[in-house]
């Protein structure tokens, strides 16, 4: 199975996508920094405003009409 990376993030026009897990970012934060608090749910409202739009345009959009299946003799 191939994965694509779809940006989802149609308000933040940065577009950052990282590789690396929030463990790792962790880690090394207190490497460097000594500890902090992680906070693991952000607020994210740009994210949010994003699938809202994709939702809305999603329902705005009309069906696709069922294939045509044709019998072979």
């Amino acid at each position: 199975m191939t994965r694509r990376l779809v940006p989802q993030d149609r308000i933040n026009e940065r577009k950052e996508f990282f590789r690396v897990t929030l463990d790792e970012i962790a880690e090394a934060v207190r490497n460097h920094h000594g500890e902090f608090e992680l906070t693991r749910v952000a607020e994210a409202a740009e994210y949010r405003k994003s699938l809202a739009l994709i939702e809305e345009e999603r329902q705005k959009a009309p069906s696709a009409p069922p294939p045509q299946v044709r019998a072979v003799a």
